[in-house]
Parts: structure tokens; C-alpha cells; sequence
């Protein structure tokens, strides 16, 4: 199956990753946000400076990236089976980053080396505390410094490590559960609409297929039709104007297919491929045919699929024309309805057989289902005697190029 890629030429590959970075910032940058605001409310702006924070805090973005990694695994089953990975794996992740806090805070936090470490609480108290748990305090005012000592602050974390890793893992599981629901929920909302513009896509091609189907259906009608017109005259020995048809023929093709069948053209250039197609018959039937086009200038470049018009004017031309001695106009007219509608007309003032009566009916069903596959049903093919003539009228929306 091929990957449809997006408007910026990504693969969904490329946008998972893309999607997955960018929570994983977000998520951390507002971590972030939260850590400097308590800092600096708390007035504790060293511990901004801890060396242990800013491994802990990089170890934990890599540890997020991991964890949204597999649940990008985890949410190609289900949204349902996605959430319930985040809530389990959020548990190991935040014990797994909590435990490795601590690791840091023992290994680098200068109060556990020996490097010592000094505080300035919000009433101004000073604390100094060092590796041999020795803690100094100095209230403001205070000349000399209240000194008190513990045991190692080393040996005190390590007592309290399992309750430590608990506590802080248990603040770290809502972390990283909302972390994991926030990157399922986009996920499963990305593949979605993948998978709608694949079907989208894929019905556009189907659109297309069907659409090349129907106007290709006229091209052998149409060559039947006219290869017999011309064969008659070659019976009849009226060789000017087989030479005539054939030139006329071969502009007409030319013209014709240089249409892509899955577009739509301008009403005017749909006439002129139509008059084309008239000049030809008109080689067949010089006194008996005339033609009349009544299309206002401001509809000329009005859009319609390409050829739409020509089976109703061979049908006028069979059934019409060829089964009568006398003079028959053939008539195209167009005119603008309100609601922005276009409706076009293709009659016949000597009704003769209609195809519907004596032909197959692969004329009218041909347009009939173009209409259908390009407007759906916005658009309506109606036919019938009206007195002495034959109308073929086409509603459709009016759109203008």
C-alpha cells in the first residue's frame, strides 16, 4: 500500500516522530516552568545551579521519549488498549525516573559530596550543609551561626531511599500518565485522519477510474456513428464531402483528446468541440440540418465535464436528422437558473425516435451517470417530447472557472 504524504511531503513515519518530539518538549518545557516558578517563589534560586537537576532532568526526557515509544506500539491496537498501556507502563517509567533521581542526587548533589551546599530560606535564614552533616544556621541579624550536627546526609538518603523512590515515583505516575494519554490521544487522532485521507484518496481515484470510464464510453459510440455517416457517403460516391468529414473528423479528435476526461472545461470550448462534431454530420446532411446555439457570453466559461453535450447531439443527429427528409434544427441553449445553477438544453424540432424508445439508451445513461459521478446528486437528466420537439435539459450546479 502506498504512503499518501501530507502537504508538507511527510511520511507517517516522519510525522509520528515529529508528533512524538513535540509533546515530549511540551510536556518537560512545562515541567520546566513548574521547577524555575517554585524556585524563585520558594526563593531558593541555587537549586536552579544542582548539577543533579539538570542530569535528572535530561535522563527523564530520554526516559520519555522511551516510554512514547512504546506506546506509539501500543496504539496501532486501539485508543483502549494505548490508554491502558500508558496507565501501566506510566508506573514503571515514574519509579524507573524516580529511582534514577535518586542516583544522581547521591552521585552529583554537592551536599552528598562533600563540596557543601547553602541555602537561603524565605525568612532569610541561611543553611549551610555539608557532607559530614555538619548544618549551620544563621538567622538574619545573627552575627555567629547555630551549628548542629547530623549524620552524613549520604547515609540519612540512603535510610529513606525506598520511601524517597515511592513518594516521588507516585508524584511522577500522574506525570507520565497524562504524558501518555495526551500522546495516544494524538496518535490515534493522526492515524485517523490518515486513514480518512487514504479514503479520501482512494475514492478520488475511483472517481477518476469511473469518470475516465464513462467518457471513454463515448469515443467508440461516437466513431461507430460517424464511421457510418461517412460510409455513406463513400456509397453515395459524394467524395468532396467524405474528404470534408475525414479533415473535420480528425480536427475533432485531435481537439477531444487533448481533454483530460476527469476535467472540466469551458462551456464555450465544450460548443466548439460540439460544432466540430456538427461540421461533420453537416457534410452528410447539407439541407437538412441546422443548428442553432443560444449561449449567453456570460455563461462562456462556465465549467462542465468535457463532451458532456456530445451524445445528446448524436442522438439528435440519429434520431432526428437522419430518420427525416425534411429540415430539422438542432438547438443548444444554456442559461443561468437561480440558486447558481446551470441548465443546459439540447433539442430537436423534429422528434423522429427518441433513443430512449427505439435506441439502447447508452446515450442518455452516459450522461445520466456523469452527472451522477461529478455532481452527485446535485445534479439531473431530464428527457421528452414536448409537442413537435425532443428535449434533453441538464441541471447541474454553475461553477465558474
Amino acid at each position: 500500500m502506498t504512503d499518501i504524504y501530507d502537504e508538507a511531503g511527510q511520511r507517517p513515519i516522519a510525522r509520528d516522530w515529529r508528533l512524538l518530539i513535540q509533546v515530549v518538549l511540551g510536556f518537560w518545557a512545562l515541567h520546566l516552568v513548574y521547577r524555575i516558578t517554585g524556585a524563585l517563589i520558594g526563593a531558593r534560586p541555587g537549586e536552579l545551579l544542582d548539577p543533579a537537576l539538570h542530569a535528572a532532568l535530561t535522563c527523564g526526557f530520554l526516559l520519555s521519549i522511551g516510554f512514547c515509544l512504546l506506546l506509539r506500539l501500543a496504539v496501532r491496537r486501539g485508543l483502549v488498549f494505548g490508554l491502558g498501556a500508558a496507565a501501566v507502563l506510566s508506573v514503571v517509567f515514574s519509579m524507573t525516573y524516580a529511582a534514577g533521581e535518586l542516583a544522581l542526587f547521591l552521585r552529583l548533589s554537592p551536599e552528598v559530596n562533600g563540596v557543601g551546599a547553602t541555602r537561603t530560606m524565605a525568612d532569610g535564614t541561611v543553611i549551610t550543609t555539608n557532607a559530614s552533616g555538619a548544618v549551620s544556621y544563621r538567622k538574619p541579624g545573627e552575627k555567629r551561626a547555630t551549628v548542629v550536627k547530623l549524620s552524613p546526609v549520604k547515609q540519612r538518603v540512603l535510610a529513606q531511599a525506598p520511601h524517597i523512590v515511592l513518594t516521588n515515583g507516585g508524584g511522577w505516575s500522574f506525570f507520565y500518565f497524562g504524558l501518555g494519554s495526551f500522546f495516544v490521544g494524538m496518535s490515534s487522532a493522526s492515524r485517523l485522519r490518515r486513514a480518512e485521507r487514504r479514503a479520501a484518496e482512494y475514492e478520488r481515484l475511483a472517481h477518476a477510474s469511473q469518470l475516465r470510464a464513462l467518457r471513454y464510453q463515448v469515443n467508440p459510440h461516437f466513431l461507430f456513428n460517424t464511421l457510418n455517416s461517412l460510409s455513406a457517403l463513400i456509397l453515395s460516391r459524394r467524395t468532396e464531402q467524405a474528404e470534408t468529414m475525414i479533415l473535420n473528423l480528425s480536427s475533432f479528435f485531435r481537439s477531444s483528446l487533448a481533454v483530460d476526461p476527469t476535467d472540466d472545461i469551458a462551456l464555450s470550448d465544450e460548443i466548439a468541440l460540439q460544432r466540430l462534431y456538427l461540421d461533420i454530420e453537416s457534410a452528410r446532411f447539407p439541407d437538412r440540418l441546422r443548428v442553432v446555439v443560444d449561449v449567453p457570453r456570460e455563461l462562456a466559461q462556465a465549467q462542465v465535464p468535457a463532451l458532456l453535450l456530445q451524445p445528446l447531439v448524436e442522438n439528435a443527429i440519429k434520431y432526428g436528422v437522419a430518420r427525416t427528409e425534411a429540415r430539422v434544427t438542432i438547438r443548444i441553449a444554456a442559461e443561468e437558473h437561480p440558486a447558481g445553477r446551470l441548465r443546459l438544453v439540447v433539442e430537436n424540432d423534429r422528434r423522429g425516435e427518441a433513443e430512449s424508445e427505439g435506441g439502447t439508451g447508452v446515450g442518455l445513461r452516459n450522461v445520466g451517470e456523469r452527472l451522477e459521478a461529478r455532481f452527485g446528486g446535485a445534479a439531473t437528466c431530464a428527457h421528452g417530447v414536448a409537442g413537435d420537439v425532443y428535449r434533453v435539459t441538464l441541471t447541474m450546479p454553475l461553477v465558474r472557472a
